[in-house]
């Protein structure tokens, strides 16, 4: 991973659920407990990780790494 690239989750939130900073901690935490298979990369850094709420996924992949 270089520097300056982030790894995201996108997830879609169930109705109801508030899109903000706190649910997007939770969910973060929860994956990075669980390790739900991440790379490596991720565990040794979990600074690099960011969850986004989208209102549909298109296909595109999951977790993607981003350059930012």
């Amino acid at each position: 991973m270089s520097r300056g690239q982030r790894v995201r989750l996108r997830v879609v939130l169930a109705p109801g659920v508030p899109d903000d900073h706190y649910t997007h901690d939770w969910i973060r935490y929860q994956v990075l407990e669980s390790r739900l298979g991440l790379p490596s990369f991720v565990l040794d850094q979990p600074e690099v990780f960011d969850v986004v709420a989208v209102d549909r996924l298109d296909g595109a992949p999951l977790l993607t790494a981003e350059e930012f």
